[in-house]
């Protein structure tokens, strides 16, 4: 009669208690990626990143990832060994907006926070707002004891809504919402040849960018993890785009822009025939120039420096 086996019974245990840090999982990481749980794909490219921000002040991000599979995804990864804190988030979060603001080819940075305890943490609604909005990653480092001895894994517990776990437990993207060929089939050929020049113009002014085609009333142009301008479709061959403020413009509300809008206003329609508009309201203030697009636009220096500068803002 063949023996039972022996069930080990495990027991609630920490990194600390077995005198396991930051360090250690930082080199526990870079042996197996996958041990992240974002795929079989994701590979380590960069470790104890430095990055100098304003005023000379450094800041080193613990490792930097990007999946083969995803074009133009980079993760910006923070580890933490105990409960997610306020300094450890806030430091994640200025590390990955410093990647993302130095990334010359205009990837889409991701950041990724890993502690022991987040989902039973005071900033768990905090986390799960930034996912949506910065397409943050949350993944809990799991710890048990048995025999003695820990056993460690990683699993991501707050994922934006483009990533899910499959049944594997990996991290994929969703695919889901309209399609470049969605959008074919039901807009005009007018308005298409538009976006083809407006994204032709974009490209020739140095302004990386992607397209994305999952909502259901515009096309999207991003810029690493921001819609930088998405493009609503009008008649004929145009576009109403809404696009974020320069960086050198003053800061307006929802009641009045500044003062350097109106300035831009008046030059728009003097020197190339465009209606600028103050829409606050769209996107609470995130992309507030407002203005319809035609083709023969493209070829104004006024409209290209409105874009340049909007670019650059993010």
């Amino acid at each position: 009669m063949p023996r039972s086996p022996v069930v080990l019974e495990p027991e609630p245990s920490s990194l600390a208690e077995h005198g396991l840090d930051e360090t250690w999982m930082e080199r526990w990481v870079q042996e197996q990626p996958r041990r992240l749980g974002l795929g079989p794909d994701v590979r380590i490219v960069r470790a104890q990143v430095q990055r100098t921000a304003a005023h000379g002040q450094a800041g080193r991000l613990d490792l930097q990832a990007v999946d083969s599979t995803v074009e133009e995804r980079v993760y910006d990864i923070e580890l933490m060994r105990g409960e997610l804190d306020a300094d450890h988030g806030f430091r994640a979060l200025d590390y990955w907006a410093r990647e993302q603001k130095a990334d010359e080819e205009g990837r889409e940075h991701r950041p990724v926070i890993v502690a022991e305890r987040i989902l039973r943490s005071r900033y768990r609604a905090l986390l799960e707002v930034l996912s949506e909005r910065l397409g943050l990653i949350a993944i809990e480092v799991r710890c048990v004891k048995v025999d003695g001895q820990p056993t460690v894994w990683l699993e991501p517990v707050i994922l934006p809504e483009k990533l899910r776990p499959d049944h594997t437990g990996a991290v994929r993207t969703v695919q889901g919402g309209r399609t470049e060929e969605d959008w074919r089939a039901s807009t005009t050929q007018p308005f298409q040849n538009f976006l083809g020049k407006l994204r032709e113009a974009m490209k020739s002014w140095g302004l990386r960018h992607r397209a994305e085609w999952s909502a259901v009333s515009y096309v999207g142009l991003w810029k690493g993890s921001r819609c930088w301008c998405p493009v609503w479709p009008r008649k004929d061959a145009a576009g109403r785009v809404y696009l974020p403020l320069p960086a050198s413009w003053g800061a307006g509300d929802q009641n009045e822009p500044p003062a350097e809008f109106e300035l831009a206003r008046t030059e728009l329609e003097e020197k190339a025939g465009i209606k600028l508009a103050w829409a606050w309201g769209y996107n609470t203030g995130a992309n507030p120039i407002g203005a319809t697009i035609r083709p023969d636009h493209l070829d104004k220096d006024v409209v290209r420096k409105l874009f340049e500068e909007s670019w650059r803002a993010l």
